[in-house]
């Protein structure tokens, strides 16, 4: 072999030997990608602030999206069979872990996937039996809950007392379709009449049943309104909002953006503020953790936010002591 060949030789070895490792080691960064699923029975865009504030839980972990993690996001816009196909397909993408925002996702995805690791925000996960207690979850279940229970419902009922002392009857707006809504029901109709208030159930699970429930209203006249957490009622959250300002009804919802929407008031844990810590649990199981080692993790802190126009739009004053305890007020 001449020794221009040789040199030949060896550089064109040189050249394969630099491809290898170059091969080897995009197939190292691949397999260090982490690959997460995120399902919701809402839209994708409803929950853009609740997706941000998931991935800044995530980067406290060192977790990037486009660096170190993708996400596999599926929304089912309302449709709860459509949210059952997309649980399925999710099971099929060889994920590390799945997020399952609501109630009705954290159900689909727990019947379809019962090997991948799954992080909730629910509500009640021990009563609709996802997970065995808060302390100790077993299986492959952790997350966020929501607070219920009597004591959440007496203050969300009491502060509309307050602000309107007469009332009677309390129309709640809830999704029959939904586990943690029908305890939630059975938990305020008897913390109500502790309280010597009924309940007018105005069930809902389509934007037709929004209207009926519109007509239920109309006939029964309740005196304030009170939601449970669904897409069904965000979705619709400005035709419930003017119909509550045209009929001059006080109304106490589940999260601020009914309140924004013109809804009178909101008390309950900020969601955005929750997805953070929810981020912060998908950080942990990426890490190694199981989430049956994880404590399902209760709110803390609950958010009154008032809107004062809506207020004068239906001639009530916000007594003073209801004012010092709102977070925020919308002028």
């Amino acid at each position: 072999m001449t020794t221009l060949n040789k040199s030949a030789f060896r550089f064109l070895v040189l050249i394969v030997c630099t491809s290898i490792v170059s091969m080897l080691g995009i197939e190292g960064q691949a397999d260090d990608v982490k690959r997460v699923g995120m399902i919701g029975k809402g839209s994708q865009k409803a929950s853009t602030a609740r997706i941000e504030s998931l991935k800044q839980g995530m980067r406290e972990y060192g977790y990037i999206e486009g660096e170190n993690v993708n996400f596999e996001y599926r929304f089912a816009n309302g449709d709860g069979e459509l949210l059952l196909r997309l649980a399925d397909e999710l099971k099929e993408l060889d994920l590390d872990v799945i997020v399952a925002a609501g109630c009705p996702a954290a159900d689909a995805v727990k019947s379809a996937a019962q090997t991948i690791p799954i992080v909730v925000y629910t509500t009640n996960p021990v009563a609709t039996g996802l997970v065995k207690s808060f302390a100790h979850p077993g299986g492959n279940i952790t997350g966020m809950t929501l607070m219920t229970g009597s004591e959440f419902h007496s203050k969300r009922l009491e502060l509309l007392k307050l602000i309107r002392p007469s009332a009677s009857l309390i129309g709640v707006f809830w999704n029959p379709s939904i586990k943690s809504h029908q305890l939630s029901l059975k938990e305020i109709t008897n913390t109500a009449e502790n309280m010597e208030l009924s309940v007018l159930p105005l069930d809902a699970q389509t934007n037709d049943d929004i209207e009926r429930a519109f007509k239920t209203m109309s006939d029964e006249k309740p005196d304030a309104l009170i939601n449970f957490g669904d897409s069904i009622f965000s979705a619709n959250k400005k035709s419930i909002a003017d119909y509550a300002i045209a009929n001059k009804l006080p109304a106490n919802f589940n999260n601020a953006g009914f309140v924004s929407a013109g809804i009178l008031m909101s008390y309950g844990p900020d969601p955005v503020k929750l997805f953070v810590r929810l981020g912060n649990y998908v950080g942990k199981v990426l890490d190694g953790a199981k989430p049956s080692d994880l404590p399902v993790e209760r709110p803390s802190e609950f958010d009154l936010v008032i809107n004062l126009k809506t207020a004068e739009k239906i001639n009530l004053t916000i007594p003073p002591e209801i004012l010092l305890q709102a977070t925020k007020t919308i002028q």
